[in-house]
């Protein structure tokens, strides 16, 4: 056995975690299937790794699961916890457990991420080197291993946690993601000598995994020379027809089904195309349509990436009952445990008072809901209106005015020098703006579902106009449904009608855990459950982001 360097904790870990972080410029490729597995005993000594990396990095102890802890001091930890002993490379030659890094890194590109951001190829060579030498310096096999682990533990955070800060490229996305590391298990992974797979680290919520698959189809698709020179074809054609259209429609999402028996021929898979990519579903070919259509594959990768991207954003898992408003979507989906048993349409805030992503508890129903005119609404709606209308305003939108003690006043006395005395608020009743039925889930940021008694909006393309709150389609179902259902209280839909009539104000605690997540992804599952249909970017985020993750390389 050579003599034994000594080196020097600034020597070697920072090297080796240079060494991960830094980006490979060639071209990812499969690992070779070819790697020797069975090579001479005594690749190296085990005794000689374990003293050369104690002296290298310091003992830590006790980490917890938080995902914020710095990747050096867990690299630290890790290999405490194995008693110095390598994670990756075996004293006899093989390395199973690198292998299989390797191809799980091999295919992260699924996930919108570049192997070679985690030094895929690089790593590739090196692994190589070892499974084909009959014997390796102590110190390379130090290097080696403790890259491995670097790069493992950095790819495992951006899978759990996004490669970007949420609030770099999005000041209203406020979700939090509370995900933990999984610390435990990895630590019992490596004394038993397992593989803890970058997989456990992955969102486990379906649309992450539709998202995947559908990245496959476009990546297929970007290498179909046919479906590609029928996209020519569009450019070239003077008036393409609905057959070609249709055509490519088709092979672009093979899964299209019509959605409706109004539209005949070719047009009804326009129409289904259009759906699909949230364009109005006129079954005509018009402008959007066709620019749709045109789009290179790589341009519909980019839109998954970005989506995949937010997903990571989210807490890795969900409770066991819980709700997801999408922005973009304009849609609100009731999920009890695997099964779906709501969905309905919402109106959303305008681009101008755009809807915040956040997450918050619902802890109230209130039927018959006052309406107390937010700071925001009032310095741009109501005292506008003063201004414009005066008295006849707060008559026109039925609201009343009230002191600091509660107590009505006559809004005669109000004028413009002391109106911010007062508060402004709308009784119950049909024409009140939170309409019949309020479900409040506290947040700073004062926003709430509830319903509207502008119920035409719900048939509309664009429902993009609330001030930031979210009207739903059907408040009445789901509070009976919450009620009756997980509250196990007899509170029938009728009930909620008839307190409703009364037109007295009614609050009935949520107490089953039911947080509601209101999220910005331009990408939802279909109806159908299997594959995934793109939604209108309303508030014009994903280009933002596109740039912000092409600029990482």
């Amino acid at each position: 056995m050579p003599a034994l360097k000594k080196y020097s904790l600034p020597y070697i870990l920072p090297v080796c975690i240079a060494f991960c972080f830094m980006a490979c410029d060639e071209v990812s490729r499969p690992l070779k299937e070819t790697f020797s597995t069975e090579t001479s005993r005594d690749h190296f000594d085990q005794e000689d790794f374990a003293e050369l990396l104690h002296a290298c990095i310091p003992e830590v102890h006790q980490l917890t699961d938080s995902a914020s802890i710095p990747a050096t001091l867990r690299l630290a930890a890790l290999y405490t916890a194995n008693h110095f002993q390598t994670l990756w490379l075996q004293e006899d030659g093989s390395a199973p457990k690198a292998t299989q890094l390797l191809k799980e890194i091999h295919e992260i590109r699924y996930d919108g991420l570049s192997p070679a951001d985690y030094q895929y190829d690089s790593l590739q060579y090196k692994l190589q080197q070892f499974l084909q030498s009959p014997f390796t310096e102590v110190e390379e096999v130090v290097a080696l291993d403790t890259l491995l682990t670097a790069t493992y533990l950095h790819l495992a955070n951006d899978l759990l946690m996004g490669v970007i800060s949420p609030h770099a490229v999005d000041t209203s996305w406020h979700h939090p993601n509370d995900s933990f590391f999984y610390w435990n298990e990895i630590v019992e992974a490596c004394s038993e000598n397992n593989y803890f797979p970058l997989d456990s680290f992955k969102s486990a919520w379906k649309l992450y995994n539709l998202l995947r698959d559908t990245w496959q189809h476009y990546e297929s698709l970007s290498a179909d020379s046919l479906y590609l020179s029928l996209q020519r074809h569009i450019d070239t054609a003077i008036s393409p027809g609905d057959s070609l259209l249709a055509a490519l429609a088709l092979m672009e999402i093979p899964w299209l089904e019509p959605i409706s028996d109004s539209i005949k021929g070719h047009r009804k898979y326009i129409q289904a195309y259009q759906q699909c990519f949230g364009l109005r579903r006129t079954g005509k070919t018009d402008s959007m349509t066709l620019a749709t259509l045109r789009e290179h594959p790589l341009k519909k990768l980019s839109r998954i990436k970005v989506n995949l991207e937010r997903i990571r954003w989210l807490p890795r898992t969900f409770a066991d009952n819980y709700i997801v408003v999408n922005i973009p979507a304009m849609e609100l989906t009731f999920h009890r445990q695997d099964e779906e048993p709501m969905r309905m349409l919402t109106v959303v805030g305008t681009r101008a008072r755009q809807t915040p992503s956040l997450m918050a508890p619902l802890r109230q129903i209130v039927i018959n809901p006052p309406w107390g005119v937010p700071p925001t609404i009032l310095k741009k709606d109501v005292i506008p209106g003063l201004h414009r209308e005066g008295l006849a305003y707060l008559h026109k939108k039925g609201l009343k005015v009230y002191n600091a003690k509660g107590e009505e006043i006559d809004p005669a006395t109000m004028d413009h020098t002391n109106y911010k005395q007062y508060f402004f608020r709308q009784p119950p009743g049909a024409d009140n703006a939170l309409g019949y039925v309020k479900f409040n889930m506290p947040n700073i940021w004062d926003i709430y579902l509830h319903d509207t008694p502008n119920r035409n909006d719900f048939t509309k393309y664009d429902r993009a106009k609330s001030s930031g709150c979210i009207r739903i389609e059907a408040p009445r179902q789901m509070a009976a449904y919450i009620l009756t259902s997980l509250e196990k209280r007899r509170y029938p839909q009728e009930r909620i009608d008839s307190v409703i009539a009364l037109k007295k104000t009614r609050w009935e605690p949520v107490r089953t855990y039911i947080p509601v997540h209101i999220v910005y992804i331009t990408a939802v599952e279909d109806a159908t459950g299997a594959h995934v249909k793109f939604t209108r970017d309303i508030y014009r985020k994903d280009e933002i982001l596109v740039k912000a993750l092409q600029s990482r390389h």
